[in-house]
């Protein structure tokens, strides 16, 4: 077939296209469209051997190759997310257009939670830089004064 191997790519986020390509969402419905069933899917995954079905696969229906392969369009220069965010804002329109509101109010807190938490760790990153360099003027300004130095004796070492 080609010389394309799973180690040059990332299968996962050609399966991840290939789902979005063939508007299905598991890998039991990507692998009834190529005609495997879902454990050999799984164990072709596993062994490195999906690829070239995939390959096939887009071939027959015209699929796009270097999308597939690279998630790059011919022309653009964009890599196609990540398969793994693609699912999560799947999973979060699924919650949202539910109508569950506890579910909805839930996802809402958590959101908060974690931009507040990201917030929170800035902020903590922000400060530890400013001690960083305050700890670092003062050193500066402790060697000018004619004391002790980092990586220097102090005057009862060389004494000693």
């Amino acid at each position: 077939m080609s010389n394309i191997n799973n180690d040059t790519v990332s299968i996962k986020g050609i399966v991840g296209r290939a789902k979005r390509v063939a508007e299905v969402k598991t890998d039991k419905e990507l692998s009834e469209i190529i005609g495997i069933s879902k454990g050999d899917f799984g164990n072709r995954k596993k062994r490195g051997t999906l690829l070239p079905l995939l390959v096939k696969w887009a071939a027959n229906e015209n699929v796009d190759l270097n999308f597939l392969i690279t998630g790059k369009v011919i022309g653009g220069s964009a890599p196609d997310p990540d398969p793994e965010i693609i699912e999560l804002i799947e999973s979060v329109r699924r919650v949202i257009t539910s109508g569950n509101l506890k579910a909805i109010n839930t996802l809402k807190q958590n959101v908060n939670y974690l931009e507040h938490s990201i917030e929170e760790e800035k902020k903590q990153q922000e400060e530890n830089e400013a001690i960083r360099k305050e700890l670092t003027e003062l050193k500066k300004q402790k060697c000018e004064d004619g004391k002790h130095c980092p990586g220097e004796q102090s005057q009862n070492e060389k004494a000693a």
